[in-house]
């Protein structure tokens, strides 16, 4: 598991993560319980990014209950239908 934080020891937030990886095709995350990267914003954050042409696999696993599912389903229709 890698946990990413800044410099001052915060958690980086998920959305933050993925901005930066603009060829991303494959992403497989397990989030941990209490994890502070997600919040309820993350999901409407991560559908503004332009990172997902080359998007094949996402995998989640163990999603938080501030992960906005609904919202979600969004992101999976504009990647992969």
């Amino acid at each position: 598991m890698i946990e990413i934080r800044d410099d001052n020891n915060k958690a980086v937030l998920f959305e933050k993560i993925l901005e930066q990886l603009p060829s991303l095709k494959w992403f497989d995350v397990l989030f941990k319980v209490g994890d502070s990267s997600i919040t309820p914003d993350t999901v409407s954050n991560i559908l503004k990014l332009k990172t997902f042409n080359n998007l094949e696999k996402f995998y989640v696993k163990n999603i938080p209950e501030s992960f906005d599912l609904e919202s979600f389903e969004i992101f999976l229709q504009v990647c992969f239908l």
